[in-house]
């Protein structure tokens, strides 16, 4: 069947359909490919500013960045390379590795990374000479995708070795104030302290043993004061050292008790112990350090707390990983911490208030000192108080348990050794005023007593044989103790064998150590009481007759 055969004026209105039709579909597409070239437009833009952001970041960094390509040249480099090298961009592009002077280490770094296979490599520090000045620079190469090209970044650090050079340095300078100013200071608070014990070892009325007794506070506070800086410095400069020894845990809070309970009763108040069940009879641990938290915190509870109470206890929480957790807490019933305050309680030199040193004296440095004996340890040390009610100060630490075995363990106050009977000691000492001193104490502990001035004589004393025992300053002119004991030690004669105690004013961490390796038997720092002269006498005198 034949189509129908349309008129013209049909035909014309078919046509212009198919025009509306094409029309509409060119809008269509004309609109599409507008919103697609605003699109790729912007995404350009971004790109571009992406380029131009990562480009001056290149550029303005203050480091190394470059390129090197498989035949071991820089393909690219920012300014930054360029001028160390004291060149311009385009004459380090081409160019090969270690012909610009970069320096041996640069090259070797390089060529090792460019030979090797490694995605990434890890930072080295190697020299680079730049603008004829040697500097520091931390290497790192990757290579962003595989091939053979790869990216060197490098940064300065001449300036922070320097600051840390310069750090270091400031921290020994510091250290060696501190140990210059330990030993003038000690060397006449020993004279001071010295003489006014043997002049209490004398008739004295009520007034002048009062006068004495005041000297004596007041010089002990000074020294304490002096022991409370030197460890402030070596705790702040991480070298404190911690023992590790066998003690027993209930000796040592028996012991700070014992020896506050005088100044306990001054005030008319009292410190007792308190114990957990099931607490290990030795522990292995700094038993001195510990002894020396609990005596700052007790004896600091005592002064907040007049005719309160003040207890130390001791507690056993789980074992973890074989070793015991003991917490030690002090709990006093005095006039409390402001809540304000407890933020910078543990801080030097800090007191919860401006009138708290006028009133109870002490530096504030006591509570710093342990917090940072307590983190030395391995634990943390906490405050809660309530005002006009009390304080708890409260610490755990974890202890590996050792053999109970009375001859391994270390009292805390040593066993009653045998008395020595009447020795002729030779005092090796340049201080006139501890000259006396050192006279004093062992003609009244019994001994008869030769003075030397200085090491040379102490060496010719000792060689004249008729001395049982040497107590040797170590600072001396013409020849120093350590010196002189070496001399001694390497003597054919039976000088060789005479025991000989430090008594110096050298007091810092290492000093002991340092007199022992010297050949010394025993060290005792300046200022010395007389007890502690005899005690020192007494164990060297002991460990010579066993050996």
């Amino acid at each position: 069947m034949r189509p129908i055969p349309r008129s013209p004026a049909e035909e014309r209105e078919s046509l212009l359909l198919e025009v509306e039709a094409l029309k509409a579909r060119l809008g269509a597409l004309e609109s599409l490919l507008a919103d697609e070239i605003t699109a790729k437009a912007s995404l350009f833009r971004t790109v571009t500013e992406h380029q131009g952001r990562y480009v001056d970041l290149v550029e303005s960094a203050p480091w190394i960045v470059t390129r090197v390509n498989g035949q071991g040249c820089y393909i690219d480099s920012n300014s930054y390379f360029a001028r160390s090298l004291g060149r311009m961009t385009e004459d380090v592009l081409d160019q090969s590795v270690g012909s610009l002077g970069e320096g041996p280490a640069w090259t070797e770094a390089v060529s090792a990374f460019a030979a090797s296979s490694l995605y990434r490599s890890e930072p080295c520090s190697v020299p680079v000479s730049v603008n004829g000045e040697e500097r520091s620079f931390l290497l790192m190469m990757y290579r962003p995708k595989a091939g053979p090209s790869f990216t060197i970044l490098a940064l300065d650090q001449t300036e922070r070795d320097q600051a840390l050079a310069r750090a270091e340095a400031s921290a020994e300078d510091k250290a060696m104030f501190l140990a210059v100013m330990s030993h003038e200071l000690r060397t006449p608070m020993n004279g001071v302290l010295g003489l006014a014990a043997l002049l209490n070892d004398t008739d004295l009325d009520e007034e002048q043993a009062d006068l004495v007794s005041t000297i004596e506070k007041t010089g002990t506070t000074l020294v304490r004061i002096i022991n409370d800086v030197l460890d402030l410095s070596k705790a702040e400069n991480g070298a404190m050292e911690f023992e590790s020894a066998p003690f027993s845990v209930e000796v040592i809070v028996r012991s700070v008790v014992a020896t506050l309970g005088a100044t306990a009763r001054q005030s008319s108040a009292r410190i007792e112990a308190a114990f957990g069940e099931g607490l290990p009879q030795l522990v292995r641990g700094d038993q001195h350090r510990i002894q020396q938290v609990l005596t700052n915190l007790a004896g600091n509870a005592l002064k907040f707390a007049p005719r309160g109470l003040v207890r130390v206890e001791v507690e056993r929480g789980p074992d973890h990983a074989g070793e015991a957790a003991l917490t030690f807490r002090v709990v006093d019933d005095g006039i409390g911490i402001e809540p304000s305050e407890l933020d910078r309680l543990f801080e030097a030199f800090t007191q919860a208030d401006s009138s708290v040193s006028r009133h109870y004296g002490g530096t504030g440095l006591g509570l710093t000192i342990s917090k940072l004996l307590v983190e030395g340890m391995g634990g943390q040390l906490v405050a809660r108080s309530t005002p006009g009610e009390g304080s708890t100060f409260e610490f755990t630490l974890s202890f590996q348990l050792a053999k109970s075995d009375p001859a391994e363990a270390s009292p805390a106050i040593d066993a009653a050794l045998p008395a020595t009977g009447p020795m002729r000691v030779l005092v090796a000492e340049d201080n006139l005023v501890n000259q006396r001193v050192a006279r004093g104490m062992l003609e009244i502990l019994g001994h008869e007593v030769r003075v030397v001035s200085n090491g040379m004589e102490a060496v010719e004393a000792a060689r004249g044989g008729e001395i049982d025992l040497i107590l040797m300053d170590v600072n001396m002119p013409v020849l120093d103790g350590l010196e002189a004991t070496r001399r001694i030690r390497e003597a054919a004669g039976p000088e060789q064998g005479l025991p000989i105690v430090a008594l110096t004013a050298n007091a810092i961490e290492g000093d002991q150590q340092v007199c022992l390796d010297a050949g010394m038997d025993h060290y005792l720092p300046k200022p010395f009481a007389k007890d502690e002269l005899a005690g020192a006498i007494q164990r060297v005198a002991a460990r010579r007759s066993v050996g």
